[in-house]
């Protein structure tokens, strides 16, 4: 698997922060939002650079796990891009295209809401 990007990280603190210990969360926080270093950070919370280490790797751990499980960011991303497409396609008078894009967008809320509500894509 590989590494998180750096913004992946910020986003995902923004979804499931609060769902680390507040210690996981200062540290990711100051780490990948304020981009304080190792040791400025170990020095701030008496800990040893390791241990801060050591909180980075874990949280980030548990951060990719819930977006895996979740998939808040990933869906978010998706609708974001799916409501610029139909945007445009609505500005381009492409209307065959902007009902292929609020039927996925029905879909996707559909899914986000655990199957409930319509899906069936009419409007």
């Amino acid at each position: 698997m590989r590494e998180p990007l750096h913004t992946d990280v910020c986003l995902w603190l923004d979804y499931y922060g609060d769902l680390l210990t507040s210690r996981q969360r200062e540290v990711l926080t100051l780490y990948f939002d304020e981009d304080w270093s190792l040791s400025e950070i170990a020095e701030h919370t008496g800990l040893s650079r390791q241990g801060i280490h050591d909180q980075i790797r874990r949280g980030v751990a548990r951060l990719s796990a819930l977006e895996s499980s979740l998939e808040l960011a990933r869906r978010d991303r998706l609708m974001e891009e799916l409501i610029k497409t139909a945007l445009d396609q609505h500005q381009s008078g492409d209307d065959g295209g902007l009902r292929q894009s609020l039927a996925a967008m029905t879909s996707l809320l559909g899914q986000a809401a655990g199957g409930r509500g319509e899906q069936d894509g009419t409007f």
